[in-house]
């Protein structure tokens, strides 16, 4: 039996394999050499050879099949499936900065009230152009605690959380199409607390598939009802769990009987404290290409030069993102 190790990153893996040599390159390359990475494959045979063939090159990586049942399944299945005491997220479109688990680690280890700790990004887009800086999450618990009344705060992919947290609270649940992660951090602190570190240690992409930006409105629909489920948990009332619904008049349909359940007075103190839309202030800034692309100079990446890892990572990346002009780490990765 192989040493459990300390940290479990659960990458969730879809249709969507152009992007995703690079996103477990970048868990390959981290600084902190503790971890397995328990790769859920919930798209069709391509997605399950790419993660196969990633397993091949570093066995810290385990495939494990999901059959197409979507995403809150796909990740509770990573959490159970997990022998690490931190469970780390990510996507399979995104890309973690070398330092970003040795850095996350320390925070839970060195706070011991901290439960989830998330991190500040930098977003890219399809063709791996850095779009801005995000610097808006807040960073101390309490302020994390009273932002995430009217909003989502924690970046779901930079994620760090004890797993105890995370199995105590109940994991995702199905009733939550999108949105299952602010349902899950609303949960977490009712009794734990969660903040953000103020460091970019993720690069976050933006393209037309994501699903926060094909389904604005019915996004919208499930952070509403994360809140008025909150609302009735803290009032000491039954959260009365629906279905999930299967279309956006159902979602409407759930979020008025739960409203409506609230006494006139009720509502409108809640409506006045919880539910008014928080200005969304980003920082933005002119992030220049060539900061992005040092995250693969061969400077500041640690690699495993070991049993042709190079090589093997190289071929791989060549291979499933021969169409698409992207990073190339061919010239990072270069032994010559």
């Amino acid at each position: 039996m192989k040493p459990t190790p300390l940290v479990s990153v659960v990458v969730p893996l879809g249709n969507t394999v152009a992007y995703a040599p690079l996103a477990f390159w970048s868990i390959h390359n981290q600084i902190f050499l503790d971890w397995e990475c328990i790769i859920v494959v919930d798209g069709g045979s391509e997605a399950l050879d790419l993660a196969h063939r990633i397993s091949e090159i570093d066995e810290r990586f385990k495939v494990y099949p999901n059959h197409g049942k979507g995403l809150v399944s796909a990740l509770n299945l990573g959490i159970s499936l997990s022998r690490g005491t931190y469970i780390a997220r990510m996507d399979g479109d995104d890309v973690m900065f070398p330092n970003r688990l040795y850095h996350q680690l320390g925070l839970l280890e060195s706070t011991p009230s901290l439960s989830v700790v998330g991190t500040q990004v930098m977003l890219v887009n399809e063709v791996d152009q850095p779009l801005s800086m995000r610097h808006s999450f807040p960073t101390n618990p309490r302020d994390v605690e009273a932002r995430l009344r009217s909003r989502n705060v924690i970046a779901h992919p930079t994620v760090m959380a004890r797993k105890k947290t995370m199995t105590d609270a109940g994991c995702y649940r199905s009733i939550f199409q999108q949105g299952e992660d602010y349902d899950l951090w609303l949960r977490v602190t009712d009794h734990q607390q969660i903040g953000n570190s103020s460091e970019v240690l993720l690069a976050l992409r933006k393209h037309d598939k994501n699903m926060s930006i094909t389904n604005l409105e019915t996004t919208i629909g499930y952070t509403d009802l994360a809140k008025l489920y909150t609302l009735r948990r803290r009032a000491g009332k039954d959260e009365v769990l629906f279905p999930p619904p299967l279309n956006q008049t159902e979602l409407r349909l759930s979020l008025r009987r739960l409203w409506l359940d609230f006494p006139l007075k009720e509502r409108v103190s809640y409506l006045s404290y919880w539910l008014p839309p928080s200005s969304r202030s980003f920082v933005q800034s002119n992030y220049l290409s060539s900061r992005i692309r040092s995250f693969l100079d061969r400077s500041s990446i640690p690699r495993d030069e070991t049993n042709g890892a190079i090589g093997a990572w190289h071929a791989l990346y060549k291979q499933w993102t021969s169409s698409r002009s992207v990073w190339d780490p061919g010239s990072s990765l270069d032994q010559s």
